[in-house]
Formats: structure tokens, sequence, C-alpha cells
């Protein structure tokens, strides 16, 4: 049974994420199609994360004081409905209401599922990983399904999926006594919000605009699908191996595999330079996230509002990195962009190291205790 469980969990996040992979890889293509500047489609970008940014982190509050179950069945079926709306948008305007209504969705499941899947096994890279490759397979979307609305009308019908496979899960509610915000919830993960925020930016800077420049060097649609699933299909195979190490070394590993992947993009001659650099992001993401999660929720017993926050953390940076791309790119062009980001991992990780030796002046590290959170029967 309990691996019954595990199953359908890793189908739900694989199913999700495959859907919101495909979205995103096709939106900035979409907008193009319909006449959007450079700038308008980071504009565009930027309303979706900043709809994810508010319902990661409501949704993880709500999944620590009231019903996980619901929001997770909630959330997917009405993804389902919002998703295949992309293909209705006749107008950037339009388009960009609809990644607001997406962002909503996005925000809520990966939260629920990365709570549920620790506080069952207390180990989050398996489950991850399904979701890596759920973005793999979304990002191959565009390689085989030449028709932009076919992508988002797809998106919809995997998401119908996931919400049906989630009628039969057993999703364990709590009751816990969490303020709407604490401090200390995020004073205990500082280190991990800081840095995350100002590497995710730097890179979303990239990611606004990452197919124009793949096409401004050379790759086709086909192409571009390839590198995206190259990433995500590597992180399938590495997550599993990784969570069996300290989050902190995870974290720091990441942030500077980070660094080396952007200054290979910055490079790179032709997109089969950035094909081969796909590895090295592969790594470096896969370090960098299972890290956090772990490092957030190893910290106490409000994991929910603690994962929540790491999403609404991606989600300030998936709202301001894409207006700094589109900016950038539309002033100085697309390898301008890919600079900043080099810039900012830099910056990310001798902030990440600044705080983790600041904290260990002040008090030896210990391993943290995790207790088990009071769950309704």
């Amino acid at each position: 049974m309990a691996s019954l469980a595990v199953i359908k969990e890793s189908a739900v996040l694989l199913l999700s994420d495959c859907a919101v992979s495909a979205s995103l890889v096709v939106v900035p293509l979409f907008a193009k199609s319909l006449g959007a500047s450079n700038f308008e489609i980071g504009l565009i970008s930027a309303v979706y994360g900043f709809s994810l940014l508010v319902s990661s982190y409501i949704s993880g509050w709500f999944s620590d004081v009231f019903s996980r179950g619901k929001l997770l069945k909630a959330s997917l079926a009405i993804a389902a409905v919002v998703f295949p709306l992309h293909a209705l948008s006749p107008t950037p305007l339009h388009l960009l209401a609809v990644r607001g209504l997406s962002g909503i969705c996005a925000g809520i499941y990966p939260t629920v599922l990365a709570v549920q899947g620790y506080e069952k096994r207390g180990r989050l890279g398996s489950l991850v990983s399904f979701g890596a490759l759920g973005w793999g397979v979304g990002s191959l979307f565009i390689s085989f399904v030449y028709n932009y609305k076919d992508v988002f009308l797809s998106s919809g019908f995997l998401f119908a999926a996931g919400f049906l496979i989630s009628l039969k899960m057993d999703v364990k509610d709590v009751k816990l006594n969490v303020p709407f915000f604490s401090w200390n919830i995020v004073r205990r993960g500082l280190p991990v919000y800081a840095s995350f925020l100002i590497r995710h930016m730097s890179a979303n800077a990239v990611w606004a605009v990452f197919p124009l420049f793949l096409e401004d060097i050379g790759a086709n649609s086909f192409w571009i699908g390839v590198i995206y699933a190259t990433n995500t299909f590597a992180q399938f195979f590495i997550m599993p191996f990784i969570d069996r190490f300290n989050s902190g070394r995870l974290v720091a590993s990441g942030l500077l595999f980070s660094l080396l992947t952007f200054v290979a993009y910055f490079a790179s001659g032709n997109y089969v330079h950035v094909l081969l650099a796909q590895l090295l992001l592969a790594l470096s993401w896969s370090l960098l996230y299972v890290g956090s999660l772990t490092y957030v929720a190893e910290r106490g017993n409000e994991r929910g509002t603690a994962v929540g926050f790491l999403g609404t953390v991606r989600g300030v940076a998936s709202t301001v990195g894409p207006v700094i791309g589109g900016a950038v790119s539309q002033a100085y062009g697309y390898r301008s962009t890919v600079m900043f980001a080099v810039v900012g991992c830099a910056a990310a990780l001798a902030l990440f190291l600044t705080l983790i030796l600041r904290e260990r002046r002040r008090r030896p590290l210990a391993s943290p205790t995790v207790s088990t959170c009071q769950v309704n029967p």
C-alpha cells in the first residue's frame, strides 16, 4: 500500500509538472506570434511569477492549518480548466491574464506534495525527480506538437488526469497553530531563502527569453525542445541519489554549479554548446532544489508554511527576473542577460556562505530535530 501511495504522488507530480513545463516553453514563442515585444514577454512571465508567489505561501500556510487533500484536488481541477484558456488568447494582454490564473494553480500542488512526501518518508529526492521527469516530457512537446494551441490543450488534459488520480490519494491533514506569517520560520531558513532568491531571479532573467536566445544562435523548435528536455531528464537520474547528503552542502554546491552553468551559456557559440551545458544545469538545479527543500523542511514542524515560503521566494524571483531579462535583452541583447545571471549566481553563493558562517559563529550547527506533526486520523 505504501508503494502504491508513492506511485500516486509521483504520477500526480509528473503529470502536473509536464503540463506546466509544456506551457512554460511555449508561452514566449506564442506571445511573440501575437506581436509581443521582448519587454512584454518579460511582463507576461512576471505576472505568472507574481501569482505563483502569492499562491505558494497562502497554500503552504493553508496546508498546515486546514486541509491539504481538498487543496490539492481543487488546484488540479481548476488548472485543468485554466491552462487550455491560453489557446484562446487573441492578444498579449489576454495571454497575460491567463498566465496570472495559471500561476495561482501552479503554486499549490508542489507544496502539498512535497510536504506529504517528506512527512511520510523523510526524503524528497525520489519524489522531486518525477517532477523533473514531467518537466522533461513537457519540454519535448514543442518538438513534436508544432501547433502552440495544441500544447495548451494537452496541458489541460494532463491536469485532468492528475486530478482523477488525486481522488484516490490518501492525503493526511494536519491542524497546527501557525500564524499567517512567522519571522521564526523565515529566520530558520534565511540562508536558503535569501540566496535562492538572488540565484533564481538571475536565472529567470534568462529563462524569460531563453527560447528566443536559442533561436538567435540557430536552434529550431525541435532543438529547443531537446535542449530543455536534456536538463530535466538528467535531473530525473540525479535527484534520487543526492538527498542523503547534508542539505547545506547541497545548496552551496548547487549555487556554485549554477554559476558555472551560466558562464558556459555565455561562452556558447551555438546551440550545441548550450545542449552540453544543460547537463551542468541539471546537476546545479538538482543540488540546489533538493537541498533547499530539505533544508527548510527539516527545521521545524511548520513544513507546509516553510516549503510554501520557498515557493513564494521562487515566485518573487519569477516576477522580478523576467522583467529584468526582458529589459536587458531589449536594450543590450540576449547574451548580456546571461552575464547578468553570472553575476547574480556569484552574489548568491557569496551570500549563502556568509550567512552560514555567521550562523555557525553564533552557535554550532547541530543536526535539526524533526518531530512529528499531530495528524488527524
